[in-house]
């Protein structure tokens, strides 16, 4: 099984992968040529790559929970259960999206220009920032479908409405990784239940994730460069290449991290303990990572390039606005977990103090 540490150094991995992908982008946006051209068309490529990382940990997270929570109180779906999701989502996004539209005064143009009613919809409902609208959207659809006594219905209904849900997006115009990265999300789900059916015979599961890891590697590098031959990332001629490309390239991540779980060498284990720590504390607070980084990016470019600096400044500048933007998701992250640890404590020791007095 991939452990929670596991699945947050696999966050860790798609924040720092989508952080490198925008950076380059927006640079390329202001003017700013930060690496060689290939290279930079290389960075934004992967930037999809990314964000698989992120819904293909939530998939198999969502999954396990639910069966977690089906073995607990005999319900896959309990309303708390279904709060708790959103709310770790939707109220992050809330808070930091209203300070953001009122540090860039976007709320007080949309007020003098009559707007301001459309303005407070877009916040609501995530205009600006995809991803949250996306993972709002399969949580809801991934609970719909899981909420279901009838086990058999549960798979393909999940798969449906996915699909339904892409194809919606494909014909709204969002022909790129808005739906590319949806797949990443049912292969999530479909190796969390394959686990649980296949991990008790242990020698033949490890036998087969190995055999899986070597064809899915093969099928990446074949289907990546059929990408490129058809015109590359975000041709229309190259779409199929490059969702074929996402899904080998989850089942890729999730097999050598599964994989790697299982590794016992000390020395190894030690070697890794470092920057696997450093990669679940980004993973852990990449919601927060997500939502700063554009603001901080064009705020820190403005203040750092007043004057026209030396080339070699920018990929320097790249390199501080990405931990700056780090730095600041994983305070805000260590801050909510101790007040809410704090909070945990406090509802307890309020707890036994009644049954004292009672």
């Amino acid at each position: 099984m991939i452990s929670r540490r596991s699945t947050g150094v696999l966050r860790g991995i798609g924040m720092l992968i989508v952080l490198a992908s925008h950076l380059s982008e927006w640079m390329n946006y202001a003017g700013i040529s930060v690496v060689h051209l290939r290279t930079q068309a290389l960075l934004v490529t992967w930037g999809p790559l990314g964000v698989d990382l992120f819904l293909l940990a939530s998939g198999y997270g969502l999954y396990k929970s639910v069966e977690k929570s089906r073995a607990k109180n005999g319900r896959a779906i309990t309303l708390s259960f279904a709060f708790r999701r959103i709310k770790n989502v939707y109220l992050p996004y809330l808070i930091i999206a209203f300070l953001i539209n009122v540090y860039s005064g976007e709320w007080g143009n949309a007020y003098a220009e009559g707007r301001l009613g459309g303005a407070v919809f877009d916040w609501l409902t995530a205009a600006s920032f995809w991803f949250i609208r996306v993972i709002l959207v399969l949580y809801i659809l991934f609970m719909i479908a899981f909420s279901l006594n009838r086990k058999r219905l549960r798979f393909p209904l999940i798969m449906m409405f996915v699909v339904l849900y892409t194809a919606y997006l494909f014909h709204s115009g969002h022909i790129d990784f808005w739906t590319l990265s949806n797949a990443a999300f049912l292969i999530g789900i479909y190796y969390g239940a394959l686990e649980d059916v296949l991990m008790p015979a242990k020698k033949k599961w490890r036998t087969l994730r190995l055999i899986a890891l070597a064809v899915s590697l093969a099928g990446l590098l074949f289907t990546w460069q059929m990408m490129l031959k058809n015109g590359g990332s975000g041709a229309e001629d190259a779409y199929g290449w490059e969702l074929t490309v996402n899904v080998f390239f989850s089942l890729v991540s999730f097999l050598a991290v599964s994989l790697a779980c299982e590794i016992r060498n000390r020395i190894i284990r030690l070697l890794a303990g470092i920057p696997c720590a450093v990669l679940k504390a980004i993973g852990d607070a990449s919601l927060y990572i997500y939502l700063l980084h554009q603001v901080i990016f064009w705020a820190l470019l403005a203040h750092l390039y007043r004057a026209e600096p030396a080339p070699g400044n920018y990929m320097a500048a790249a390199s501080l606005i990405g931990i700056i933007a780090i730095t600041a998701g994983v305070l805000i992250q260590t801050a909510g977990d101790r007040a809410a640890l704090l909070l945990k404590k406090h509802k307890g020791s309020g707890k036994k103090t009644e049954n004292d007095v009672s």
